[in-house]
C-alpha cells in the first residue's frame, strides 16, 4: 500500500483497528483528519508567506516591513514585490544617490530628478550652508506642480486641505508651499532619510517649474524664493 498522502488517508486506513474503519467510524477519523490537514496547510503557507516571490498581496506589506522595506503611495503590487525581493541589493547601494536615492524620488511618482551634493555646487551653494559639506539638494521638475504659498487676503486659509498627488490622500497644504501635502513632503523626507548615507543632509526640497534646474556651477536662471521654484526647507 503506498505512503498516505494525508491525515485523513493515515488515520483512516493506518492507525485506527478495523471496527474503526466501517462507515461511521471512517467520518470520524476523517474529520479530525481533516482538521489536522488545515493545520498542516496553514502552517506551509506561514512559512511560504515570508517570501515576497509567492506571498500573497495582503502579506506582502508586512514581509516588506520585515525587510525595512516602505511601499509608496503610488507603488503598483509588482514593483513593490520587486523592490522586497531586491531588499539585499537596494540596502547595499544605499546612499548611492544616482543608483538608489533618485530611484526612490523617482518610485513615489516625481519626474525630472536631480540631485547634487555640496561640492558639486562648489560656490553656489545659498550663504547659510557654506560651510555645510554634508549637505545635498533634491530638484524635482515637471510634471509635479507645486505653487508658491498664498498671500494674506487671497482666500487661502490656514490648514487648507489640498488633493493629494501620485496616490497619496487629500491632507493639509504645506506652509510655505501650496499644491502639495504633508503626507507627501513626509513620503520624500522619509524616504531620502532611511536611504542617503549617515552623514549626510537633505538641506532642501526645490521643485521647479517650466524646467528643472541645472545649478551648476552656480544655481541657473533662477533665483531662492522666485517663481520659478518653491523650496522646502527643513534637514531630513
Amino acid at each position: 500500500m503506498a505512503f498516505p498522502s494525508s491525515y485523513i488517508e493515515w488515520l483512516r486506513d493506518f492507525l485506527v483497528p478495523g471496527f474503526f474503519r466501517k462507515a461511521y467510524g471512517k467520518l470520524y477519523w476523517q474529520t479530525i483528519g481533516y482538521s489536522l490537514d488545515l493545520l498542516l496547510n496553514g502552517a506551509k503557507w506561514a512559512v511560504k508567506v515570508r517570501f515576497p516571490s509567492i506571498a500573497p498581496e495582503d502579506a506582502l506589506d508586512y514581509v516588506g516591513d520585515g525587510r525595512n522595506i516602505d511601499r509608496y503611495c503610488c507603488m503598483e503590487t509588482d514593483t513593490f514585490r520587486d523592490r522586497v525581493e531586491r531588499a539585499w541589493d537596494l540596502w547595499f547601494a544605499s546612499g548611492a544617490k544616482e543608483l538608489l536615492l533618485t530611484e526612490v524620488v523617482e518610485r513615489q511618482g516625481h519626474e525630472n530628478v536631480r540631485i547634487y551634493a555640496w561640492r558639486e555646487l562648489s560656490a553656489g551653494v545659498p550663504a547659510e550652508y557654506t560651510n555645510w559639506w554634508s549637505a545635498f539638494w533634491v530638484f524635482i521638475g515637471p510634471p509635479t506642480t507645486v505653487t508658491a504659498p498664498g498671500t494674506w487676503g487671497d482666500g487661502t486659509t490656514w490648514g487648507e486641505v489640498v488633493p493629494g498627488h501620485n496616490g497619496c490622500p487629500d491632507g493639509v497644504g504645506v506652509w510655505g508651499a501650496s499644491g502639495i501635502t504633508s503626507y507627501e513632503v513626509e513620503q520624500l523626507r522619509g524616504g531620502l532619510r532611511k536611504w542617503k548615507q549617515g552623514h549626510e543632509i537633505c538641506a532642501e526640497l526645490v521643485f521647479c517649474s517650466g524646467r528643472i534646474w541645472e545649478p551648476v556651477p552656480a544655481w541657473g536662471d533662477g533665483v531662492w524664493g522666485g517663481t520659478e521654484s518653491v523650496r522646502l526647507r527643513g534637514r531630513s
